[in-house]
């Protein structure tokens, strides 16, 4: 069985520009390892995740969030099992007003969301629009 979690945190590091692109990759490696997919989004020490897989794993994996110190204030928007794998991989992105995000990246995103059930769906896509809008 599929399973998926969506949150929003801040991160407790004061990260540099080159310290998250490093930890942007390491997640996605990390993770597609682990057969993790989803996304996740950086900006401004704020953090947009989905993580998606075997229900074991990510049950796992949420469990290393809460306890993971780099961040607080974890709000979780939905967890949902799913019918189906909405993503076909990992998507990381870092999103600053001094850099240009790769709108590519983004609107893949846009459609792996779409979908998505109708409710995490939803959910994650109004989350999305003020994430980004924050920026």
């Amino acid at each position: 069985m599929r399973h998926a979690i969506c949150y929003l945190s801040n991160s407790n590091l004061n990260f540099t520009k080159e310290e998250i692109l490093k930890l942007l990759i390491a997640t996605q490696e990390k993770y597609e390892k682990r057969n993790i997919k989803g996304v996740f989004l950086y900006s401004e020490r704020n953090v947009f995740q989905i993580i998606e897989g075997e229900t074991k794993e990510v049950l796992a994996l949420w469990e290393e969030k809460q306890n993971d110190k780099r961040h607080k204030n974890i709000i979780k928007i939905f967890e949902e099992e799913l019918k189906t794998s909405p993503f076909d991989s990992y998507i990381c992105e870092y999103i600053s007003d001094d850099d240009k995000f790769n709108t590519e990246k983004v609107n893949r995103l846009h459609h792996h969301l779409r979908l998505l059930e109708d409710k995490p769906r939803n959910a994650a896509e109004e989350i999305l629009k003020l994430f980004l809008k924050s920026r």
